[in-house]
């Protein structure tokens, strides 16, 4: 499968000083992918503080990115110079978690940089999530991914910030 073979494309030892903005993009139902590492993520996201990153978009999906998010949260209070900028699609993302993820989703978005996230949509439309992914992929100037899959919004994302910005992915 090509995007198995992606997934060591680029190591973090090779971006290239600074790094500005990192945005995150990654399944939802990370429990099916055995191969997930969140210590794999902690560290991404340090590395890249380590190379200059402080500003960190995530999109507020369930899975990757509210662990992505979190993960930034922690980080910060080693790094307090770091934020959590949140691009959330419309108004009700959460509707469809349940008790545990809409408290974690909370948090994230009480936690995020006030003045710098944004919400697109007042209410869900059909292209609101694709919104938010060109949102992201122009944001940042490295992208974190998780990408087991050649379609679906993880893949969309990618591709986009591929042909934004060049290949300045770190896949996990």
């Amino acid at each position: 499968m090509e995007t198995q073979e992606k997934q060591l494309k680029i190591e973090l030892s090779q971006l290239e000083k600074p790094i500005k903005s990192v945005a995150f993009t990654g399944h939802r139902e990370i429990a099916k992918y055995p191969d997930f590492s969140a210590r794999k993520l902690y560290e991404a996201v340090e590395n890249c503080i380590k190379l200059g990153a402080t500003d960190f978009y995530c999109g507020m999906a369930r899975g990757f990115d509210m662990l992505a998010g979190e993960c930034v949260l922690s980080l910060k209070k080693l790094y307090p110079q770091i934020r959590l900028i949140a691009y959330i699609p419309y108004e009700k993302q959460y509707e469809k978690m349940n008790d545990e993820e809409i408290a974690r989703y909370m948090h994230l978005k009480d936690n995020a940089d006030p003045a710098l996230s944004k919400t697109f949509f007042e209410e869900y439309t059909r292209w609101c999530m694709s919104y938010r992914n060109d949102r992201l992929a122009e944001a940042a100037d490295t992208l974190i991914a998780f990408l087991r899959k050649e379609k679906g919004g993880t893949a969309y994302t990618v591709k986009k910030f591929v042909r934004l910005k060049g290949d300045r992915v770190i896949y996990l």
